[in-house]
């Protein structure tokens, strides 16, 4: 896929507040009996994005189905705060050594990002499992 086709589709299946609720509410009404499936880890009958197959059973459909992104900008007041993240386990370490090899950020805010990760930061066979856990069981 070009650079341009990326961009392409990423426009086509992007959604600004509040218009991505309705889609998701929608795209969850024609893909699960009840709202709840998609917490609960059903399978759905058709993925939110057509180009993306679902149907692999090596996978949890979950984790192909919806995301949410933030635009680069600078935020006075962030517009997201993180609560949790969650690794699959040994990816912490990869993850956090990367930042520092990489120096994708100034020592300062490597320091600060590091200390935020390993704050909220937890590690799992099933990400994704622990995750549904994490917001159903708070």
């Amino acid at each position: 896929m070009t650079l341009q086709a990326k961009r392409e589709f990423l426009a086509k299946n992007s959604y600004a507040v509040p218009k991505h609720a309705t889609v998701f509410d929608e795209w969850i009404a024609m893909a699960f009996d009840e709202a709840s499936d998609y917490v609960k880890g059903e399978r759905p009958t058709c993925g939110a994005v057509s180009e993306i197959d679902i149907h692999n059973d090596e996978c949890d459909a979950r984790s192909w189905l919806w995301e949410a992104r933030v635009p680069r900008a600078d935020y006075s007041v962030p517009p997201l705060l993180p609560k949790r993240v969650i690794f699959k386990r040994s990816q912490k370490e990869l993850y956090l050594d990367w930042v520092v090899s990489e120096k994708v950020l100034g020592y300062a805010e490597a320091v600060e990002h590091i200390a935020l990760v390993e704050s909220m930061a937890d590690e799992s066979d099933i990400p994704v499992d622990a995750m549904i856990h994490f917001l159903v069981e708070g």
